[in-house]
């Protein structure tokens, strides 16, 4: 659908031509082989793919961040971090909203925003409004 919408735009624009997303490789994508070597678990090879490691090494350096965001979900609050600290995510709505699936789940949303609020403030991050 994105790339329907982005080449309807183009055809609209001056010069516009049609998307080039389908030809450009996403990042820390990789071959299958490339991405069982990956020194992290399978799930978090499958969501991050070579920077699953980076993920991994969070938990190694603190393992509290191995464990889940909140019960009954898969997300560990490192994932939260990497967030933080990798991909500029400001707000707890950006990172447990945006960044995660958590709020698929009835019931997960408030306990998991107050989680990420804490790990925004503890890993040196200001949530502007």
């Amino acid at each position: 659908m994105a790339q329907d919408t982005v080449d309807a735009v183009a055809r609209r624009i001056p010069g516009g031509g049609p998307c080039l997303t389908d030809r450009l490789p996403l990042v820390a994508a990789a071959s299958a082989p490339l991405l069982r070597r990956v020194r992290a678990p399978r799930r978090l090879v499958d969501r991050y793919g070579t920077l699953a490691a980076q993920v991994q090494q969070l938990i190694a350096s603190d393992p509290a961040l191995g464990e889940p965001v909140v019960a009954g979900s898969p997300t560990v609050r490192a994932e939260l971090v990497y967030g933080v600290l990798a991909e500029g995510a400001l707000t707890p709505e950006d990172l447990v909203e945006r960044r995660t699936r958590i709020t698929m789940r009835e019931g997960l949303r408030d306990e998991s925003l107050c989680v990420a609020g804490e790990l925004i403030e503890r890993y040196g991050r200001t949530v502007r409004a």
